[in-house]
């Protein structure tokens, strides 16, 4: 959904991947930097052209859930345009994966082929299971609750 800038020069590799996010429609978050120090000239300068000036990881956490919610509602007016189906919320369906999730790890795209969801909308409602401190990702794109 985004890419975090901590320090850039006015012609760096990380101002490009910057535009290349840009044009992918991802966010923008970047750390702002001394004035007087080149290696912050780009973040400077994408902070002045619109991005999201971060201080902390609060900065960031605070715009997932309207990050997320935006990136729903886009895909399922792309859906309810193609298929009209109904529009879904990420909380139903972190509800609905919460009731799935024991100790014991799951790969995700079980839980995608047992809820029958999109793999994009499984893994936008286990973030928000982990920011909320009920799931917990393990290697191998597997996923499990924390204390069951």
């Amino acid at each position: 959904m985004g890419v975090l800038v901590i320090e850039a020069g006015l012609r760096s590799g990380s101002l490009s991947t910057a535009n290349y996010a840009l044009n992918q429609g991802k966010e923008l978050f970047v750390v702002p930097g001394s004035p007087l120090d080149p290696r912050c000239q780009g973040c400077n300068l994408l902070i002045k052209k619109g991005a999201y000036l971060v201080e902390n990881t609060n900065d960031i956490l605070s715009e997932l859930p309207n990050l997320i919610n935006n990136q729903l509602i886009e895909a399922n007016k792309t859906s309810t345009l193609k298929k009209e189906k109904p529009l879904v919320k990420i909380t139903d369906i972190a509800n609905n994966l919460n009731k799935l999730l024991s100790s014991q790890p799951i790969h995700v795209e079980e839980l995608a082929m047992q809820l029958n969801i999109p793999l994009h909308l499984i893994n936008q409602a286990i973030v928000e299971l982990e920011l909320a401190g009920f799931a917990e990702r393990r290697l191998g794109n597997m996923v499990c609750c924390v204390n069951p």
